[in-house]
């Protein structure tokens, strides 16, 4: 790739693209047309591989484009609730509800979801998605994405070796007292009181707690990255609780730090892909009665880290 200047224009084959703040790179100019084309497809594929997270912007994709450009990167999930699924296109996911209600610095928000990696309370670490925002909100609504492999490449050599082999327990309701503190530490929040709050909140089923190696090797790539989901992750195992917490708090003040993340403001028309294996998301939300509405696709082909934690190691 001809090397150039941060947020400067650079040329990767056939493709012309934009490194994004911190983290991810946009696609300029897409031909939509072409994604039949193996050089095409061979060279997205890489680059995502390399980046992580890809910005698509402003690209009219119809329903169709969107599915089969997710398809670049590999075969679709269908949703379990068919309700959810897009009629004539069931590898799509409509979203345009706003539970997971938070109050944010005293101001109410629906469709805020902590930063999270998907699926990471399995033991199978979804492969990635690409979100299609077909009506943005018109205030707040962005997504923010952190790179867990630039921040463990980040780390300190005697951090990095204080943590190999160690494991976490991830948990789909965070068990640790003052886990929630962990979602944006600048900004402070609280759960909204019944009066408050204008609807039901999204709530997850129960699911046994998981364990996954705190330091993950990419399948494809070879990076390694840090599994350190804080929506989830309970304790890091076999060690006293005084001193998991102060290792936890230590990894993820780290992968807070600005150069490992970028936040997403919404144009309509926009799609962004990312690697689930190596990325944490999050939604920051928006205020109640306004529309929002996305189409997702998510990718098959998991990666399977994890074990439940009253299996044996493997």
């Amino acid at each position: 790739m001809e090397s150039v200047g941060m947020n400067d224009a650079l040329h990767y084959g056939q493709l012309r693209i934009m490194e994004l703040d911190a983290v991810g790179a946009q696609v300029m100019d897409l031909d939509l047309g072409r994604l039949h084309a193996p050089e095409v497809r061979e060279e997205l594929y890489t680059l995502w591989l390399h980046h992580g997270v890809i910005l698509f912007r402003d690209t009219g994709a119809t329903r169709e484009q969107h599915v089969e450009l997710s398809k670049i990167f590999g075969p679709l999930e269908i949703h379990a609730i068919p309700k959810v699924r897009v009629p004539g296109y069931e590898e799509l996911v409509e979203i345009r509800e706003q539970g997971g209600y938070y109050v944010v610095d005293g101001q109410l928000l629906g469709g805020f979801i902590p930063w999270h990696q998907d699926s990471c309370y399995t033991p199978d670490i979804s492969k990635g998605a690409i979100l299609f925002m077909d009506s943005p909100a018109s205030e707040g609504g962005q997504t923010g994405w952190i790179d867990t492999a630039k921040a463990y490449a980040g780390l300190p050599d005697d951090i990095k070796n204080r943590i190999d082999g160690l494991e976490v327990v991830m948990r789909v309701h965070n068990a640790r007292p003052d886990g929630m503190r962990f979602v944006q530490k600048e900004r402070p929040f609280r759960r909204p009181t019944a009066e408050e709050s204008p609807g039901e909140n999204l709530s997850m089923p129960d699911f046994p707690p998981v364990v996954h190696p705190l330091v993950v090797t990419h399948p494809e790539s070879d990076l390694k990255s840090l599994s350190i989901s804080p929506s989830n992750v309970d304790a890091i195992l076999g060690l006293e609780r005084a001193e998991s917490e102060e290792l936890l708090t230590t990894l993820i003040d780290h992968v807070f730090r600005a150069e490992y993340r970028y936040v997403h403001r919404w144009q309509q028309g926009d799609m962004m892909l990312w690697d689930n294996r190596r990325t944490l998301h999050q939604a920051f939300g928006w205020p109640p009665g306004m529309k929002r509405v996305a189409f997702r696709t998510t990718l098959q082909g998991a990666m399977r880290t994890g074990r439940y934690l009253d299996e044996s190691p493997r």
